[in-house]
């Protein structure tokens, strides 16, 4: 254990097992500093300083303006292992580990060659489970360009990105870069099942009238869909 300035962290979303920082999560982190709580120590890669496990603390020490903050510096054998390391502290604690959190992880995993036994075993899931959500994927016009094609089967291969339910019927296709933006901010239900919650609303007259910033959205939905049907 030793104390680390909290700005020689290196905080590396390629490493991170989890899709963002939950900023409700870090404010009741926040919250719980000040009543005194005393949470564990950061994890860190010592050759890199890459954060292996903390990336919520460290935000909530930001907001707190704590400079020093109590680390354990770990060494790897390489990227691989420092991931899978990253992986079992963040199902060993803090949040669960939500269903598209462990499709990214397993994306992220094909790129560092961790084999599905191996990665089965961190996540503490069956073969089975493993299998039921295994990401559906499609790449990004950008990532084309660096892709290279196996001679064998004729096939892409290369970084790809995971599609949650709402849009896995794009799969195998190239999506744009606004489009893979999205995937972090749209939720994993059918798209219909969003669409008739709107439609819910307004047939049974439950719209909040009184929101202007929503009825400025449903103006642009409006617009959005005038705009489709018109293809």
């Amino acid at each position: 254990m030793e104390n680390v300035n909290i700005n020689k962290l290196l905080l590396d979303y390629n490493f991170y097992p989890r899709n963002s920082i939950d900023s409700y999560h870090v404010s009741e982190m926040v919250e719980a500093m000040n009543a005194g709580t005393v949470f564990p120590p950061i994890v860190f890669d010592k050759k890199t300083s890459k954060v292996v496990d903390g990336f919520h603390r460290i935000s909530a020490f930001r907001k707190l303006k704590i400079q020093e903050v109590e680390a354990i510096g770990k060494k790897y054998k390489n990227e691989g292992d420092l991931f899978l390391d990253a992986v079992r502290y963040n199902s060993s604690h803090g949040r669960n580990l939500t269903t598209h959190d462990k499709i990214r992880i397993i994306t992220l995993a094909e790129d560092f060659g961790i084999d599905e036994k191996t990665l089965t075993s961190v996540l503490q899931i069956t073969k089975q489970r493993y299998d039921t959500i295994a990401p559906r994927k499609a790449f990004t016009v950008d990532d084309i360009e660096r892709f290279s094609v196996n001679k064998k089967s004729g096939k892409l291969k290369g970084r790809m990105i995971p599609l949650k339910r709402t849009v896995a019927h794009k799969e195998g296709e190239e999506l744009t870069e606004a489009q893979a933006d999205v995937m972090d901010k749209i939720g994993g239900m059918d798209q219909s099942f969003y669409i008739n919650q709107v439609i819910l609303l307004l047939e049974n007259d439950l719209v909040n009238v009184g929101s202007e910033k929503l009825i400025e959205r449903m103006r642009i939905l409006k617009n959005l869909l005038n705009k489709f049907f018109k293809k």
